[in-house]
């Protein structure tokens, strides 16, 4: 029987079918999740002075009755320091109709109908978040400040800030070369010896990033056929895991923001800062139509700091 439909110029256009989903996916992002585990200082403009107690060494002497006065306290200031930045995005929606995914669009040339916008800023602020965590961690300040300079660029992170604290002697390495599944057990053994009596009894953080961490369940399952006894972080989706010898008080803790770095760092819990201006306010965009483009932006203040990064009080160490 005769086909009396000619397809000739459909062929000719695409000779296969296809179809267009409605949704868009993403990449997966992994968020900030060191602002679960750090201390958040809000109203943050520029910079803010944390004065830390110092307390002197024998305090108590035997008794005699003249009265003797010394000075038992002292302060310590450390500065945290924000610094603005900012995300900016730009969309004519008509523009989309220059492609398949003009199908998005409502009947009719409106200028703000934007599909998928609600999902677009959502990921743009997942993606910042992640971002976050990264200059947490890996920042490092240029030394020259251009406007070109992405968020990482704009403050020391913690891995910078404990590197300048070793060169400044201030921090003492401890030597275990490169960790490997061999090794990390005894290495992490070898740092948890220089933590002092009382940091033993009251607990501490070890921050890893994701290449050690799995070093260690690795090392734990091969050498023991056990799992280590896993804890949630702060109540968080975020989990960690106990160190063997710290009591089931010690955590360590994976940290994505360290990327690929092989430092190991113990240091007291409650450490960490970050500042800002307004809490979550990397989250919200600022909005404006501008003829037939859509503006959004986000300004925000952004900066860390990791106080008590001293010997005895902190251990890490000699990997970078």
């Amino acid at each position: 029987m005769a086909n009396g439909v000619s397809f000739t110029e459909a062929q000719a256009y695409k000779d296969f079918v296809e179809e267009f989903a409605n949704e868009l996916y993403s990449d997966i992002f992994f968020g900030f999740p060191t602002a679960n585990i750090a201390m958040a200082h809000e109203g943050v403009k520029g910079k803010k002075v944390l004065t830390e107690l110092m307390l002197a060494d024998n305090l108590a002497t035997r008794w005699a009755a003249p009265y003797v006065g010394t000075a038992n306290t002292s302060y310590l200031p450390e500065v945290l320091e924000v610094v603005t930045n900012k995300v900016e995005h730009s969309v004519i929606p008509q523009e989309f109709e220059s492609s398949y995914l003009g199908m998005m669009r409502r009947q009719g040339q409106s200028s703000d109908d934007y599909p998928f916008q609600a999902y677009v800023l959502g990921k743009l602020i997942e993606k910042l978040a992640s971002e976050m965590e990264v200059a947490f961690w890996q920042g490092e300040a240029a030394a020259v400040p251009a406007t070109s300079d992405l968020l990482r660029e704009t403050f020391d992170g913690i891995l910078k800030q404990v590197a300048d604290k070793i060169v400044a002697t201030d921090l003492t390495p401890v030597a275990t070369g490169v960790s490997t599944a061999a090794n990390i057990i005894a290495n992490m053994r070898t740092m948890w010896a220089q933590v002092s009596t009382v940091d033993k009894n009251s607990g501490m953080d070890i921050y890893v990033s994701y290449v050690d961490y799995d070093l260690i369940r690795i090392a734990f399952k091969d050498t023991y056929k056990v799992d280590i006894a896993y804890t949630e972080i702060n109540s968080s989706d975020y989990e960690g895991m106990f160190f063997e010898l710290g009591g089931r008080n010690t955590r360590i803790i994976p940290v994505p923001g360290m990327g690929t770095s092989r430092r190991i760092i113990m240091h007291r819990p409650g450490n960490l800062h970050y500042g800002m201006d307004a809490l979550g306010e990397w989250a919200n965009f600022d909005f404006e139509k501008n003829h037939r483009q859509l503006d959004f932006w986000n300004d925000f203040n952004f900066g860390v700091l990791g106080t008590q990064l001293r010997d005895g009080i902190a251990v890490v160490n000699d990997q970078a």
